[in-house]
């Protein structure tokens, strides 16, 4: 069964199978199940969210291949990060570990993470949120890669950041060095789950983001 998905102000009309877009999240599993009217009518309005978001969540939705897309339109780290946002709001638990995903891949490449990109995770998640671990540990753990994404423009990174950055710098064992490629590269120590005994990230789990 499709449903109508309209998006922004513009209402740009995406066409949507509905299980699919249950089973990818409770936040539209609920809002078109049981005595809501989004349920009767099949329809949906996000007057409030992004109709270019929604549009790279719909090829995600649908093909699963995140990076491909992103590769082929040039996605930037910003709009990653909004992007998660909006699988933060709209409950979407295998985008959210996607994304956590691509941004490991990116660094793992070399590829600096903008301060903004820094300030809008910051802005709207919370201090335990995986991706916002994330992006604590690349800084503490990748001293000379964090050195550089904070040299980029040091006014702009969040002092509440920083204030992490430290943290987890004085937990780190001075000898243990061994860890920081390990452990920035295991995806799992980030992904969230309904089912939390699921993942198709099937390394080692090394603790919550950055609480060794």
């Amino acid at each position: 069964m499709m449903i109508s998905i309209f998006v922004g102000a513009s209402k740009f009309h995406f066409h949507v199978h509905k299980d699919l877009l249950m089973q990818e999240s409770p936040y539209f599993r609920g809002a078109l199940n049981g005595a809501f009217i989004e349920a009767t009518t099949g329809v949906v309005e996000l007057e409030d969210a992004d109709a270019e978001l929604f549009t790279v969540f719909i090829a995600w939705l649908y093909s699963r291949k995140l990076v491909t897309y992103l590769e082929e339109t040039g996605c930037s780290n910003e709009k990653l990060a909004n992007l998660y946002l909006f699988a933060d709001r709209f409950n979407v638990p295998n985008l959210r570990n996607a994304l956590i995903d691509e941004y490991t891949r990116r660094q793992a490449k070399g590829e600096l993470i903008s301060v903004n990109c820094f300030r809008i995770i910051h802005e709207g998640t919370a201090a335990n949120d995986p991706m916002r671990c994330l992006l604590v540990d690349f800084l503490a753990w990748d001293k000379a890669w964090g050195r550089t994404v904070v040299a980029e423009n040091p006014t702009m990174m969040p002092m509440q950041i920083l204030a992490e950055v430290m943290a987890v710098m004085w937990k780190i064992p001075s000898e243990d060095t061994e860890w920081a490629p390990f452990r920035v590269t295991r995806c799992l120590s980030y992904h969230k789950h309904e089912d939390v005994t699921v993942c198709y990230d099937q390394g080692p789990v090394l603790g919550p983001g950055y609480l060794l």
